[in-house]
């Protein structure tokens, strides 16, 4: 669509006066354009296309990249995951994060998971992409 600039503007201020947007709106979306870019120095974990053999009710994803790999299966509010090698692992969705250290094994679990996308960051430089149970 094209248009007088100056019109565009005008009609533009004018609905920031009448109609602003709420600043809790601002600020979420503000925070979701943050967690849509991964920095250039991270690494992004693609996902592995596998064959996963699963009960009904439970949603399984797998993501590596070189030498790190984590698998995350996810049944109602519980996350249980494996991570090798074993590093600190901080599981993010849109309005927060929880980290979660994993045992000797590389095992980890985390309950109340909030519905919605989520995704997994590793170490400090090594995510997934935004998955969806």
């Amino acid at each position: 669509m094209t248009g007088d600039p100056d019109l565009l503007a005008e009609l533009a201020a004018l609905l920031r006066r009448v109609d602003p947007v709420p600043d809790d709106v601002r600020a979420l979306a503000e925070a979701v354009l943050d967690l849509a870019f991964v920095p250039p120095e991270w690494t992004r974990l693609e996902p592995v296309a596998e064959p996963l053999l699963v009960r009904a009710g439970r949603r399984s994803f797998r993501f590596a990249a070189n030498e790190i790999s984590v698998r995350v299966d996810l049944r109602g509010g519980s996350l249980v995951g494996l991570v090798h090698p074993v590093m600190d692992v901080e599981v993010c969705w849109p309005s927060g994060s929880r980290r979660v250290r994993p045992d000797t094994y590389g095992l980890f679990r985390l309950e109340d998971v909030p519905r919605g996308p989520l995704r997994v960051l590793i170490g400090h430089a090594h995510v997934t992409r935004w998955f969806w149970p």
